[in-house]
């Protein structure tokens, strides 16, 4: 498994900026209202957020091994590095579209319900950008440590099928 690149990131932000904006210049301009954006999205991006950097800061020391920890099963790693690549693709999907949205939303500042739509769009770029670092926060715990002298010279790594 390959680690996200932020070329990658960047890629699906633009992509999905362009289209958000697309679409709701299109929407605006036939239906002359704003779609709404409800603000418990980016609530709900934040604690998503939240949650994979604390899956990421317990499951470091278990990933090095640490003395006192239990080893991490392979699944379960595997799991997480899952949910890490996932993290990091989706909250740069949704930075791109809540910021393709902020850029039709903050064309017309006049109107108060389109200032507070830019309100709420723009805490949902933050949430969407704080869901990406955190998973990349969760890809780097679930690296595999370097191998010892020890197991490097008997040809075993010590936890052979986690993903890195």
């Amino acid at each position: 498994m390959r680690p996200t690149t932020w070329r990658l990131v960047l890629a699906i932000a633009v992509l999905s900026g362009a289209v958000s904006f697309g679409v709701v210049s299109v929407w605006t301009s036939m239906s002359g209202a704003l779609p709404e954006v409800p603000w418990p999205t980016a609530v709900l991006l934040v604690l998503f957020a939240a949650g994979v950097l604390l899956a990421a800061l317990v499951l470091r020391p278990r990933m090095r091994r640490d003395k006192g920890r239990r080893p991490l099963d392979p699944l379960v790693a595997a799991r997480f590095a899952v949910l890490a690549l996932t993290s990091t693709r989706a909250g740069s999907f949704f930075v791109g579209v809540y910021g393709g949205y902020l850029a039709v939303a903050a064309s017309h500042l006049d109107v108060a319900y389109r200032r507070r739509m830019v309100v709420v769009s723009g805490l949902c770029v933050l949430g969407a950008v704080l869901l990406v670092v955190a998973g990349w926060v969760l890809e780097r715990a679930c690296r595999l440590p370097p191998p010892s002298a020890a197991s490097s010279a008997n040809g075993a790594s010590g936890a052979e099928g986690v993903p890195t």
